[in-house]
Order: C-alpha cells, then sequence, then structure tokens
C-alpha cells in the first residue's frame, strides 16, 4: 500500500524553492521512514539535509534533524542514542523559540519519558506539546495523544484513553500517517493484553481474550499491507500470548516459531522464553520447557517493567509445577505476587499524575 503522507511529503519537497521549508519536509520524510523500518531511506534524507546546510542550520531544520535521527535510534532499538539526539533537537527549538519543532520535539521526549518509567517528565512535555502545537498540527498532536491514550491505558483506565486514541486517529488519518495508524493499532492490542494477562495466568475463551486475539491480528495484518517492518517480532509475539491465555497452545507455538528471540529487544526476550516454555509444558515438550524455562528465569533481569516480570515469574511458575519442581514453583509465584503489587502501584501513581493534568480530552 502507497503511503498518502509519504507520496504528499515528497511531491512538496520537490515542488518547493524555499531550502528552509525543503529541508523540514525531508526531516519528516526521514521520520516516516524511520517508523516504518526502512533504514537506508531514512539515512539518504539525513544526508540530503546535512549536504545542503553544510553544517550551517536553520535552527528548525537542525532540531527537526536531531528528532529524526532521535527517532531513527528508537526504532533500531538505540534508546541512550535516541535519547541523546531528541534532547539536543529539544534544546535547541526551546533556545531558539522554533515552536512547530519545540511541539514535535516535545511529543517525541514524552514518548521516550513513557517507555523509561519517567512519569512526572512525560507529563510536562505532553502539557507542553499541546500547548504549543496548534490544532491541525497532525504530526505533534498525533504523536502527544498516542502518548497519553498509552499511558491512561497503561494505567488501566482504557475509558480516559479511548478520547485520545481517538484523537490520534483523527490526526493520523487527517495527512495519511500509517505508520502512527499501525503504532495505535499495535499499542491498543499491546496494553489490552497486557491488562488481560496480569487478570490471571490463564484466561477462558471469554469475549475479552477473543477481543485481544482480533486486535493483535487487526495491527498485524495492517503492518502487513502497509509495510512496516519496525515491529518486527512483536505482533507475532503479542498474538502468541493471547493465544496461550486462551488456551491455544499449538497455535501459540507455531506463532512463536517465526520469531527471533535473540532478535527481539532483550526487554522482551524472558517474556518469550518463558511463553516457549509454558506452551511446549502444556504439549508435552517437557525437555524443550525446561530449557526455554532456564533462559527465561536467567533473562527477567533485562525485562524492564513490574508487569512483564510479573508475567515471566507467572509463566515460570506454573512450568516448574508442570516439571514437578515445587521450590521453583513457589519462589516464582511469589515473585508474580510481589512484581504485580509493585505494578498496580506504579499504575494508581500514573493514573493520579494524568488525571490532574489531562482531566478530559482537548
Amino acid at each position: 500500500m502507497k503511503s498518502r503522507l509519504l507520496s504528499q511529503l515528497k511531491e512538496s519537497a520537490r515542488t518547493t524553492a524555499d531550502p528552509v521549508r525543503k529541508a523540514r519536509i525531508i526531516c519528516r520524510v526521514a521520520m516516516h521512514h524511520a517508523r516504518q523500518g526502512e533504514v537506508a531511506q531514512a539515512q539518504e534524507c539525513f544526508n540530503e539535509v546535512r549536504t545542503a546546510f553544510g553544517g550551517r542550520f536553520n535552527p528548525e531544520v537542525a532540531a527537526l534533524l536531531f528528532v529524526a535521527e532521535g527517532v531513527l535510534a528508537f526504532f533500531q532499538g538505540e534508546e541512550s542514542r535516541a535519547l541523546d539526539r531528541m534532547r539536543r533537537g529539544y534544546g535547541i527549538a526551546n533556545a531558539m523559540n522554533a515552536v512547530d519543532a519545540k511541539a514535535l520535539c516535545a511529543a517525541w521526549m514524552a514518548h521516550l519519558a513513557f517507555n523509561e518509567n519517567r512519569y512526572p517528565e512525560m507529563v510536562r512535555l505532553l502539557r507542553e506539546s499541546l500547548n504549543s502545537s496548534a490544532k491541525d498540527d497532525h504530526a505533534a498532536r498525533a504523536r502527544l495523544s498516542l502518548v497519553l491514550a498509552d499511558a491512561f491505558h497503561f494505567s488501566g483506565c482504557f475509558d480516559r484513553a479511548a478520547p485520545w486514541y481517538t484523537a490520534a486517529r483523527l490526526h493520523a488519518t487527517a495527512e495519511g500517517d500509517e505508520a502512527t495508524l499501525s503504532a495505535l493499532l499495535h499499542n491498543i492490542a499491546a496494553f489490552r493484553a497486557s491488562n488481560l494477562r496480569l487478570a490471571g495466568t490463564v484466561l477462558a475463551d471469554g469475549e475479552a481474550s477473543r477481543h485481544a486475539l482480533l486486535e493483535a491480528k487487526s495491527a498485524f495484518n495492517f503492518d502487513s499491507a502497509v509495510g512496516t517492518l519496525s515491529f518486527g517480532g512483536l505482533l507475532p509475539l503479542l498474538q502468541a500470548q493471547v493465544m496461550s491465555m486462551r488456551g491455544d497452545f499449538l497455535e501459540a507455538l507455531q506463532m512463536l516459531s517465526r520469531i527471533d528471540v535473540k532478535g527481539l529487544p532483550p526487554r522482551l526476550q524472558a517474556q518469550c522464553w518463558a511463553e516457549l516454555a509454558y506452551c511446549e509444558v502444556n504439549t508435552d515438550l517437557l525437555e524443550a520447557a525446561l530449557q526455554h524455562a532456564g533462559l527465561a528465569a536467567d533473562g527477567i533481569s533485562t525485562t524492564r517493567d513490574a508487569d512483564d516480570r510479573a508475567y515471566v515469574h507467572s509463566r515460570l511458575a506454573l512450568v516448574f509445577e508442570r516439571l514437578l519442581d515445587d521450590s521453583a514453583s513457589k519462589e516464582h509465584s511469589a515473585l508474580a505476587i510481589f512484581e504485580t503489587g509493585r505494578h498496580r502501584g506504579e499504575q494508581a501513581a500514573l493514573l493520579e499524575q494524568l488525571v490532574a493534568e489531562f482531566p478530559g480530552a482537548e
């Protein structure tokens, strides 16, 4: 599927005679390629802008270029480099009062802050982006709305997330931004599955799990249609987790077999090993289950979020119970309860901050 946003941006860059405007547009083109996982195309855009300006950058162009480089680094899993580049862009935009760039910079900085659990900073940046962006600044408004929706959803409050998901969808649709629509579908499915799996280790074949699976499949199909590469093995892992929660272990194993676990971000690898072990122990592949359970236990230290650690521990508790290792099962069960309690506390604190600053959709 051809991207409407990309086509419009390239046509605008081709027809404009203003070198600053052209460079700003090319930075947007680079961001689009970066979010789609198209690394070579994004790098070509960076080179074009740097060649055109020869080091003598307009402040807004410089800010947007740093943010675009940060977006690429983020989708390549280089979060420290992403933060460095975006902070540079944000600093330039603030110092030079480049309003349009500042709004987009703040939105992406909020995205990183959310991913790294720096919630007070995230809330401040979201408010700053909302206050400094025009209502038709679709790029900034789509990103800040998506981050805010994700934050409410993560806090366990989908009712408050829904209007912000709608805002993100409307802004993305207005300019044909398939990359943001892809992220929106993925995130809705991921946060719904995350909240469901904390409700119990195995879900009955009910409406909630069916809905979660449909959302995961919808996100996967949309990515396939628009050619998004950046989510890699994340969507197959998400689908497999929902399948295993429904008790569809053979289907989940088939989905998991498509994933290069070592190619996943480190924070997700223990989840994948644990899911493999859980599906294998439920299909009598006991030796494989023991091996993968060991890999999951070794990898928990790289699992960043408390809800993810709770899930890994709960899966391992059931695996070791089936393998008749009562000591290991009890240990992981206790850790799952501890991490779930920690996560519930984080959810409550985050929701309080969000409601105080964003009591309703704007």
